[in-house]
């Protein structure tokens, strides 16, 4: 580390612009603030809306936001930080990457190498491995601790292949659903704002740091995302339902 001040930054928030998030962008960064974090990035899944609404917060909070996404690719999913607009998912993993890099963003694999069955595919190692042999395409950071309970017992496996393989700089990431856990995982770099934890992750001289949530806090947002996604499921089936019942009571007010 350098002799700038020490800055703490939690890379990998979801909000409830997610499928799967809860927290609005308001409380998140004053979640954040309440913390002591510098720097936060919302990382929706294939969605930046939650992102931009807080970056619009940041002088009122004191904290800095970093406009993020979490995308799926052909391979697994990827986080694109310091993103303008959204990106597409459904790519190949090279494609996603350049398109990222394209647009001046960083890339982070998250989770690397994890599995559960109620969550989308992790880049696998292999996948990983395919993209870096192509020197021009080469993510720019790996998240090694991911505080969720799979990233207790991923986090020396990830260490140690990255040190041994990749060589990428190591972040951490809470990957919050709600508003309790942001803050379990953090990326320490010297410096405070966006711009100088950009320039620390480029030059890798960026540290992982954090807690893992619990199995049962883990469980409980589980179970509150199945009644979430099966709210959501049954709105869909009932929309016709309500269109047709907006179509009368049109027909009875004229």
């Amino acid at each position: 580390m350098s002799d700038k001040k020490q800055g703490k930054a939690d890379l990998h928030i979801h909000s409830s612009y997610s499928y799967d998030g809860f927290s609005k962008p308001e409380a998140i960064i004053k979640r954040a603030a309440k913390l002591g974090l510098n720097v936060i990035a919302i990382t929706d899944h294939e969605e930046v809306k939650g992102a931009k609404e807080a970056e619009k917060l940041e002088k009122k909070y004191g904290v800095e936001v970093i406009v993020g996404e979490e995308i799926l690719t052909n391979e697994g999913e990827v986080l694109g930080l310091f993103l303008k607009e959204k990106v597409r998912p459904g790519k190949t993993l090279k494609e996603t990457v350049n398109e990222i890099h394209s647009s001046g963003g960083l890339v982070v694999i998250p989770h690397p190498f994890s599995w559960f069955p109620l969550t989308r595919p992790p880049i696998g190692i292999k996948s990983l491995y395919r993209l870096v042999k192509d020197r021009d395409i080469i993510p720019d950071a790996i998240e090694v601790l991911n505080a969720t309970p799979m990233g207790r017992h991923t986090i020396k496996r990830n260490k140690r292949v990255n040190e041994k393989i990749f060589s990428l700089a190591e972040v951490g990431g809470s990957d919050a659903h709600i508003e309790r856990h942001i803050g379990m995982g953090v990326t320490l770099f010297p410096g405070s704002t966006k711009e100088d934890l950009k320039e620390a992750i480029l030059a890798k001289k960026t540290q992982a740091s954090g807690d893992f949530i619990s199995r049962a806090e883990h469980a409980d947002v589980i179970k509150k995302n199945i009644v979430k996604m099966g709210k959501s499921a049954g709105k869909k089936l009932l929309k016709p339902y309500y269109k047709l019942k907006e179509s009368i009571n049109h027909r009875f007010d004229t």
